[in-house]
């Protein structure tokens, strides 16, 4: 989709430009969905062990 979108430019430059996108909204992922999901899952677990 990048490549459609920006200039024509290498794979390098495709590589860096997709890493600056990719890498914001992985951070993104872990620290609003996954971490709180993880954390919640660990108290649910505690509270129903013995």
């Amino acid at each position: 989709m990048l490549r459609e979108l920006l200039p024509p430019s290498g794979p390098v430059g495709l590589t860096l430009v997709t890493l600056a996108v990719v890498l914001p909204l992985a951070m993104l992922s872990w620290h609003l969905v996954e971490a709180p999901s993880l954390r919640a899952a660990r108290r649910w677990l505690k509270r129903r062990a013995p």
